[in-house]
């Protein structure tokens, strides 16, 4: 069974990817892997910090999320900076590097 913790913290295991939204730097990978852990129960959050490669691209990557229902999950935060910037990298505990 999983845990309800991760490292001793308590709550989810809160995951940010930071870059370019596409194709090529896995984000599509990404989101299975969020449905793997979703089907062994593992709370998680992933947060998505960075542009879209083109809207077709977002819509496609939305549409699959809808699809394995990580609505709740996966947030889309835009192109951040200063603070807000910081204060991302200071609620994850894995940092997913394109």
């Amino acid at each position: 069974t999983a845990s309800n913790t991760i490292a001793g913290r308590g709550g989810p295991l809160r995951m940010l990817y930071v870059g370019i939204v596409s194709e090529a730097k896995g984000i599509m990978v990404l989101i299975e892997v969020c449905a793997k852990l979703a089907s062994r129960g593992v709370p998680f959050e992933l947060e998505i910090m960075g542009q879209w490669e083109s809207p077709d691209f977002a819509a496609q990557a939305q549409q699959r999320i809808e699809e394995l229902n990580l609505g709740r999950q996966i947030r889309f935060l835009g192109v951040l900076t200063g603070e807000k910037k910081f204060e991302a990298f200071g609620r994850a505990n894995v940092f997913c590097f394109p």
